[in-house]
């Protein structure tokens, strides 16, 4: 009974058009990540973070880091612009587009799956250049220009001494830790794989469909096919106006032998098709409203 409710379950989603969620949800992938809200209504909404993190770090000689955001840079550029192609194609429904999609969506997801498990290691392996950078935010009232000292743990206001500043990025550091390996799974693998799944989805969708118009044409063609090449459609045709109507149709006279009597071969069945009132005269006999009239000779 289960199995038959999430049966019907999943075929009405498979049956429901998918179009507007995948352009819904490619455009939150490219906000997602492309930009920090924070970060863009305080300054310009044109730098990816990962890129802007790359300039702190140069900044301020933690080159390690700036390789790690570089390298995140360019998996989230690439991204975003596979989700802007994804937009384009669930827009125009070109099948041949929305195939590319899912390929380059598979790619994209193996891609963040892989940057953030590079981030996670990195917060990990250069914890002490973390708490540097951060010291140095902090004392200079700038710990906010770099994505990850952004909000809770990491202090918002100005520390002036190097020891306070340095014990607070220290516990900041420490409480952000599971936050870093929760995002592998929530911020990276979850929202790649939905994506992914989403719009192969959708190209089944589409395609499904495009058998389905072609099964139609094809079963069209065939019906119109069949018609134009019937032998009555064609005799008729070919008679025109000598087509038999209703009220002129008569047999053609027919032999048949009687028992007890011998039939010449000049013996015939008339029918008569014409309508009348039943009469009995003659030799003939009426049945009905048809005239059913026996010739013959006997011996």
């Amino acid at each position: 009974m289960r199995s038959g409710l999430s049966g019907r379950f999943f075929s009405r989603i498979c049956e429901t058009d998918l179009r507007w969620l995948v352009i819904a949800v490619t455009v939150i992938n490219f906000f997602r990540l492309s930009y920090s809200l924070k970060y863009a209504l305080l300054n310009s909404a044109s730098q990816l973070n990962a890129f802007h993190d790359a300039d702190v770090d140069s900044s301020h000689q933690v080159m390690k880091l700036g390789t790690v955001s570089i390298t995140l840079g360019v998996v989230f550029f690439a991204t975003c612009l596979i989700e802007i192609f994804g937009t384009v194609s669930a827009v125009t429904r070109q099948l041949t587009l929305i195939r590319i999609y899912v390929d380059l969506t598979f790619l994209s997801a193996v891609s963040l799956a892989a940057a953030g498990v590079i981030n996670a290691i990195a917060y990990f392996a250069f914890a002490d250049d973390i708490i540097e950078e951060c010291k140095s935010l902090a004392s200079s009232g700038d710990l906010g220009l770099k994505s990850l000292f952004r909000g809770s743990p990491w202090q918002t206001r100005p520390i002036f001494y190097s020891e306070e500043a340095r014990t607070q990025c220290g516990n900041a550091w420490s409480n952000h830790a599971s936050s870093e390996i929760l995002s592998i799974l929530f911020f990276y693998l979850i929202p790649s794989t939905f994506s992914y799944l989403l719009a192969y989805t959708y190209h089944r969708q589409m395609h499904a469909q495009k058998i389905h118009r072609r099964r139609t044409i094809r079963m069209e063609q065939f019906v119109n096919n069949s018609v134009s090449l019937s032998p009555v459609y064609d005799s008729y045709s070919d008679q025109g106006s000598e087509r038999p109507k209703a009220g002129n149709r008569r047999a053609a006279p027919l032999t048949s032998p009687v028992k007890g009597s011998r039939w010449s071969d000049s013996s015939t069945v008339t029918v008569s098709l014409s309508p009348g009132p039943p009469s009995y005269s003659g030799a003939g006999k009426h049945f009905g409203h048809y005239d059913v009239q026996l010739t013959g000779y006997t011996e």
